[in-house]
Order: C-alpha cells, then sequence, then structure tokens
C-alpha cells in the first residue's frame, strides 16, 4: 500500500536516504531539508503502522526559465526489500500524483536526478517514459556523475498507462 507519509515518517525517512545513498551524500541531512520545504510530499510504499519498505517523495521547483517543473527528488527502497518492484510501484504512484496536478500548476513534464551508473535505476526510468536531458548535469558529493531525465506529464490527469506492481 502506498500512502502520504506525514511529518512523524520524517527521521525514518532521513535514515532511509543515509543507509541508500550513503556515498552520494550527507542525504540524512539532504532529505531532511526537503522534507521541510513547501510543496514536498513524502509517498510510502507499506503500512502506516510501521512496516515501511520504500519512499518517493515528490517536490515542485521552478526551472531556469520560471515554469513549474514537477522533479522525483529521491526514490529509496529498503535494502532487504529491493528488487522486488516496490522502487516501480512507488513510480508509477508519483507520476499519477504528478499528472493529477499537471492542469491545475501548468507543469508539463517530471525530471529527477540519478546517478550516471545506477543501470537498474536509470532502465526502470526509462521505462516509465523517461529521458536523458543532461548526461552532464554535475556531480554528487561522493563524485559520482549526475544525469537529468524528463518525462512528459499528460495534463488531462489520465493514469499512467503502464501499473507496476510491488511483489511480495
Amino acid at each position: 500500500m502506498i500512502y502520504r507519509g506525514n511529518t512523524a515518517d520524517h527521521d525514518w525517512a532521513a535514515h532511509l536516504g543515509a543507509e541508500v545513498y550513503a556515498s552520494l551524500g550527507n542525504y540524512a541531512q539532504i532529505l531532511s531539508a526537503w522534507l521541510d520545504q513547501p510543496g514536498v510530499s513524502l509517498w510510502i510504499e507499506g503500512r502506516a503502522e510501521g512496516d515501511r519498505r520504500g519512499l518517493a517523495m515528490l517536490g515542485y521547483v521552478a526551472d531556469e526559465a520560471g515554469q513549474v517543473v514537477a522533479d522525483l527528488l529521491a526514490l529509496a527502497v529498503e535494502p532487504a526489500w529491493q528488487r522486488r518492484g516496490i522502487g516501480g510501484a512507488l513510480l508509477a504512484h508519483v507520476i499519477r500524483v504528478a499528472e493529477r496536478s499537471a492542469g491545475a500548476l501548468g507543469v508539463e513534464r517530471l525530471g529527477l536526478t540519478v546517478v550516471h551508473d545506477n543501470w537498474v535505476g536509470r532502465r526502470m526510468y526509462e521505462r516509465a517514459g523517461f529521458v536523458v536531458a543532461d548526461a552532464e548535469v554535475g556531480s554528487y558529493a561522493g563524485g559520482q556523475r549526475a544525469v537529468h531525465m524528463v518525462r512528459p506529464l499528460r495534463a488531462d490527469g489520465a493514469a499512467w498507462p503502464r501499473t507496476l506492481t510491488a511483489r511480495p
């Protein structure tokens, strides 16, 4: 089950970010700072009672031209639950959320940044309609090259045509 997280989930989200993104920088601090920003939503796969297996963070930012863009800030799955479809289910959910708000906010695309050699993640994003927009967007604090990917959003709010579900 995917549900919207709240402040009670923030410490867990920061801990998961620190664990999953340890080689990239201080993601406990980075995720905590993002969660404090207006317009950032936290989505969690699991049960509200504490059995949480993964998270996705969606934010809305202005690009260089001043246009509002949806941004998948983070997608992380507990190591014991990786490669079971949870990341894909969270991604599909965030795409649906972004598409439902696209018309009202004037958002035309969803973007994300991923480590250039995260081939598993990049293939998942490509299957979801993302393409590389900038292969040299910068580097993470750990020195890894970052790639920016984008996908268009359907302003009519229609569901993403491909549904991914988590495997037990």
